[in-house]
C-alpha cells in the first residue's frame, strides 16, 4: 500500500485553526516555548506539538494553555473560526 498518511490539517480545519491562534498569541506576547512550560507545567514539546498539529490536545492540555495565556478556551476557539471563515473562497470552498 502506498498511501500517504493525511495531516491533521486535512482532517480536521478547526484543529489547525486553533493551532495557528494559539501560536500567533504565544509569539505576540513573547513567550517562548520554555515559558510556556512553566506557566503550564507542559512539556515543551507537547506544546510544539499542539501548536504544529502533531497533537491534538486534550479539553485539559487546551484549558492549561488557554489559563498560561489569560484567555478562554471558548475566544480561543471563536477567533480559530473567524480565521476559518476569513480564509474561504466563494462559495464557501478553503482558499488554497
Amino acid at each position: 500500500m502506498n498511501r500517504k498518511p493525511l495531516s491533521l490539517a486535512t482532517l480536521e480545519p478547526l484543529c489547525a485553526a486553533v493551532a495557528y491562534v494559539l501560536r500567533k498569541h504565544r509569539l505576540s506576547r513573547h513567550l517562548t516555548l520554555t515559558d510556556m512550560e512553566e506557566k503550564t507545567l507542559l512539556s515543551r514539546q507537547g506544546i510544539a506539538f499542539v501548536e504544529t498539529l502533531k497533537h491534538v490536545p486534550t479539553l485539559n492540555t487546551m484549558a492549561r494553555i488557554c489559563r498560561a495565556h489569560g484567555i478562554s478556551a471558548t475566544r480561543v476557539i471563536a477567533a480559530a473560526e473567524r480565521r476559518m471563515r476569513n480564509r474561504r473562497g466563494p462559495g464557501g470552498a478553503p482558499k488554497v
